[in-house]
């Protein structure tokens, strides 16, 4: 079985995958929880400072989402680029332009998860981002990954 996505990621989707991964590895998760502690400080001192500090620190997490955003999409043309997914029993390919630029064999994935808009297939060294908006048969699409991913890596709700 055979399946290909015409994919057209926006920055507003990259910015998702930014935010899950930040806010589901230890360091943004860390960052938040410390800033809601210092504005939990507030309560028994009333000092304006403990908002401030804690405020200023989760904000600060959100600049960093954002700003290494931006970085990478600079650094990297190609990943705003409309491209092609095409799954198969091996794997899936990119292609941007008719070029094949990356490939991932389905057991090189380590998780497959889900936002409310996209799909993230995250492997060992890429990334591969698949918005809910541009996959015209979903449940198709997650069929085929659930099959040929083992069950405790997805994490996927249509």
């Amino acid at each position: 079985m055979e399946m290909e996505l015409k994919i057209a990621i926006k920055k507003s989707d990259y910015y998702d995958y930014k935010l899950y991964r930040t806010y589901t590895e230890m360091p943004g998760i860390m960052a938040t929880m410390f800033g809601v502690i210092l504005m939990a400080g507030y309560l028994p001192s009333k000092n304006i400072l403990w908002l401030l500090i804690g405020g200023l620190l989760i904000i600060s997490v959100l600049l960093y989402v954002n700003v290494s955003g931006k970085q990478d999409m600079r650094k990297n043309k190609s990943l705003l680029s409309q491209c092609t997914y095409r799954m198969s029993e091996e794997g899936i390919v990119r292609r941007v332009r008719d070029v094949e630029e990356s490939s991932v064999l389905w057991e090189e994935i380590k998780k497959a998860v889900s936002t409310p808009k996209s799909i993230f297939l995250i492997g060992e060294e890429k990334v591969m981002i698949l918005p809910k908006g541009n996959i015209i048969n979903l449940g198709e699409c997650i069929g085929m990954i659930s099959i040929h991913v083992s069950p405790d890596k997805v994490k996927i709700k249509p």
